[in-house]
């Protein structure tokens, strides 16, 4: 299971690991949602002309540390590169402590 980010001026998500550009697949249901969701948790890729993924679940960016504790990002994390590429800021997190009962 692989999570992706949206990019907010466009329908495109960057993937958490390897951060490659992502479309929904056209057969989705997610597909048609205005506005499409910040986040997502996708089971498959399938590359044509361009990458989609399958098997997907939306979810608040605000669960990723729920999620993926290993490595934390928010859509506020998009960084644009010399020559207009964008790349993931990565941010670790410490493990939450436990509570005391």
């Amino acid at each position: 299971v692989q999570t992706a980010i949206r990019d907010h001026q466009k329908r495109i998500y960057t993937t958490l690991r390897g951060q490659h550009q992502v479309f929904l697949h056209p057969s989705s249901i997610l597909h048609a949602r205005n506005p499409p969701p910040d986040a997502l948790v996708f089971a498959s890729c399938v590359s044509t002309n361009k990458r989609y993924i399958r098997g997907l679940s939306a979810f608040s960016p605000d669960r990723l540390p729920d999620l993926v504790p290993h490595l934390y990002i928010s859509s506020s994390s998009l960084v644009v590169m010399p020559g207009g590429k964008k790349q993931l800021q990565h941010h670790k997190i410490s493990p939450q402590k436990k509570r005391p009962k």
